[in-house]
């Protein structure tokens, strides 16, 4: 049965009073209509003005004196009709004023018209804005209109006509809107407008207005109290609130005083809840007979969206109030019910830690019967409540492996993450009665369900996911990248990997049993989007066992349509031919994943990382590999010395010459003060970036230290030294220029 509300299309027409004169209603010459196409052209093309707001404001300044005459009559029209909606959102609150006064002449029209209705109904969705600049507007027109007294004649209008608007196809969503409007809370259009609709102005890019606006409902707080008590006092409970033009004008209602009168929403919610929610036990009515065990409201595809609104604005105690009342006792009749279950799901929805326990308690001994009927989605609301509440999720996972007879014996539970992927039994899935006992013959995984899929992913977030995890890694790698491949269960493996509560080991050993199958997943259009999902969350040492295995079919993989995106993504080009840059990027690249990740997380001031110690999975790498190249560390040493080497004899102690190819085998000794005119010379120096010898003290000491230092350094970095006396001369010459610029 369809859960959705569809378009609502009714056969009410126009009262008998207020049917218009005409034959031809929306019927349009060539030339208007063309001239409409014209607009609706310059609109979408968006370059016509070339960025020239006065261009653009004579336009539509233009368009909205021509719409003065023969605003009514094109509003008819469902082409035009939809082109006004578009020119709405192009405007300004300034240009819909004249229209909105005139448009309130015509009440009878544009309220019930077929197409017009909808230009009214978009052009109210803008009136907070435009009452909010109307002083303006008026002031400038010489009081040439009035919209106060407009926005009046139209509480009036609805007033007075109120039993034929609630229930009429379109004029009900004139109401809905006009609701929103004298109340100033944002309703959502699922409420205030029909699918087709939505669906209309989602293809149009023609966004809702935003309700920021208050001078309209502070103003009209009377009139919108006023048509809410007609409302109810024309409602007939037991058919209204199934009707579907009127239970979304109620739901308004029930949105708007929620926000701005509480004590409102309770007197209203308590009514509709006793009239509608309290049931008397019939002793005819048969045990298996599960319509009688339930309310009728809850059954009944529209109403059934009214209760659950309800509970979606019910507060704590409140809550408590409506499951005693509704479900306590009677969970198995919602779970069974083709409607009612969807009321359940809302309910586990928004449930606390122990309401849950309570429901679950209840439930799980009917896990079975509801998974007999399909109805999965209250199985995978379960799910979402046991991560969302951090709760009773080793009864839940108990209870499912009881429903798919792999509770007992204990080897069965290894299989219970191919058997929720399918949605089978144990017997369906691998053939075999129960009495046989586990036989040797294998199933493979080939198909995932979509509800499997969703319960999978939230049981992988549960914190215990031992049982699980082995269960998946226990599968062979071909039933693993079907996994991958499939649009359902791609989904899966994201979780597994990005799941927090998985270890790492679990994880790794599940990379290397996919070795040998990668290219497979790489070229397909699911597996290629999940294997780059896996790589976000691999290390440099798994992003290499990725990488050497794709790197065996280049060909095939930058061939494949899918495949080359990982080709370029994964960087298998540079892989291949030079390793250790890639390392370098993909170690780089990690640690600003990590960076990024901490501060979304607030976690980025806590920890503190080390500057000189800390060394990347990149130059781990390097270190382990022959390079030319210095360490990261050893960069860092080299920009303290030079900066440091500025500084005067004196202001050393003893030092050893070492290479001067590899100053990061020196000895460095910060000096204890600094001078100011140091200070200076040392950000003069930063500025030339000037390497500088370090000075010594004595050429003996020099000679004694330097020569085993410079050989060792000069094993360690394979560049050729200069000779002690060679070292000497030169510092000797740097020290008599550093006298010499000193004196100056």
């Amino acid at each position: 049965m369809s859960r959705g509300r569809g378009s609502f299309r009714g056969k009410k027409g126009f009262p008998d009073e207020m049917k218009p004169n005409g034959p031809k209603i929306g019927y349009l010459s060539e030339d208007v209509m063309a001239y409409y196409r014209n607009v609706s052209s310059t609109l979408e093309g968006g370059g016509a003005f070339d960025d020239d707001p006065v261009l653009e404001e004579q336009f539509l300044k233009n368009v909205y004196t021509t719409l003065k005459d023969e605003a009514i009559q094109v509003s008819q029209n469902q082409t035009v009709s939809r082109i006004l909606e578009m020119l709405f959102s192009h405007s300004q609150p300034y240009h819909m004023h004249d229209l909105f006064c005139q448009f309130s002449k015509e009440l009878s029209i544009v309220t019930f018209d077929r197409f017009a209705s909808h230009v009214f109904q978009s052009l109210i969705s803008y009136l907070p804005a435009i009452y909010e600049n109307k002083d303006e507007v008026e002031k400038n027109q010489g009081q040439s209109s009035n919209l106060h007294t407009s926005v009046e004649q139209v509480c009036k209008f609805m007033e007075s006509h109120m039993r034929d608007i609630m229930t009429h196809t379109y004029a009900s969503h004139v109401l809905r809107s006009f609701l929103e409007a004298l109340g100033g809370v944002p309703v959502k259009e699922e409420v205030v407008r029909s699918r087709v609709s939505r669906n209309q102005r989602k293809a149009e890019t023609v966004g809702p207005a935003k309700f920021s606006y208050k001078a309209l409902s502070r103003d009209f707080k009377s009139s919108f109290e006023l048509l809410t008590d007609k409302l109810m006092k024309l409602c007939n409970y037991e058919d209204h609130l199934a009707d579907s033009n009127y239970c979304p004008v109620l739901q308004t209602v029930l949105l708007t005083l929620h926000k701005t009168s509480p004590e409102a929403y309770n007197e209203l919610s308590n009514t509709i809840i006793e009239k509608t929610c309290t049931m008397t036990e019939s002793a005819e009515s048969a045990p298996d007979d599960v319509t009688k065990k339930i309310p009728d409201i809850v059954q009944n595809e529209i109403g059934s969206y009214l209760i659950e609104l309800l509970i979606t604005l019910a507060d704590k105690k409140k809550l408590k109030e409506l499951y005693k009342l509704l479900f306590k006792d009677k969970l198995i009749y919602f779970a069974a019910h083709p409607i009612a279950n969807y009321v359940l799901q809302k309910l586990l929805t928004v449930v606390d830690s122990k309401m849950f326990q309570k429901i679950l308690a209840d439930i799980t001994q009917y896990m079975e019967d509801i998974l007999a009927v399909n109805h999965i989605g209250v199985i995978t609301k379960l799910a979402e409540a046991c991560c969302r509440t951090n709760s009773a999720q080793e009864e839940f996972l108990e209870a499912l492996m009881a429903a798919f007879h792999c509770k007992t014996p204990e080897t069965r539970k290894s299989k219970i993450v191919p058997l929720l992927a399918s949605l089978q039994t144990y017997e369906m899935f691998y053939k075999e009665d129960s009495s046989q006992g586990d036989g040797t013959s294998r199933s493979l995984l080939k198909t995932v369900n979509f509800h499997g899929s969703l319960i999978l992913q939230q049981v992988f977030n549960f914190t215990n996911t031992k049982l699980v995890a082995s269960s998946l890694t226990s599968l062979s790698p071909t039933e693993i990248a079907g996994l991958c491949c499939d649009k359902c269960g791609s989904h899966v493996i994201d979780v597994f990997f990005q799941s927090e509560t998985i270890p790492d080991k679990i994880k790794s050993s599940c990379i290397k049993n996919l070795q040998g199958v990668y290219i497979n997943i790489a070229c397909n259009r699911s597996g290629s989007r999940c294997l780059e999902n896996i790589w976000k969350c691999c290390s440099l040492n798994q992003k290499t066992l990725i990488a050497e295995d794709l790197s065996k079919h280049q060909e095939r993989l930058e061939g494949d349509q899918w495949g080359r995106y990982l080709y370029a993504n994964f960087a298998i080009s540079k892989f291949v031919q030079r390793r250790k840059e890639w390392a370098e990027i993909q170690g780089a690249n990690a640690k600003k994943q990590q960076i990024l990740q901490e501060i979304l997380q607030g976690n980025a001031g806590k920890k503190k990382r080390k500057q000189k110690s800390g060394v990347t999975e990149a130059a781990q790498v390097e270190e382990s590999q022959p390079t030319e190249s210095l360490s990261i560390d050893t960069k860092t040493k080299k920009r303290k010395q030079e900066t440091n080497d500025s500084t005067s004899k004196n202001s050393f102690k003893k030092t050893k010459l070492g290479t001067q190819d590899n100053p990061a085998d020196e000895e460095e000794v910060h000096p204890k003060t600094q001078s100011e005119e140091t200070k200076l010379k040392k950000r003069q120096r930063r500025k030339e970036k000037q390497r500088v010898v370090r000075n010594v003290d004595t050429d003996d000491s020099a000679a004694a230290t330097g020569g085993s230092k410079k050989k060792k350094s000069s094993e360690k970095t394979n560049v050729n030294s200069k000779t002690l006396d060679e070292d000497i001369s030169q510092v000797k010459k740097d020290k008599s220029g550093k006298k010499k610029k000193l004196k100056k």
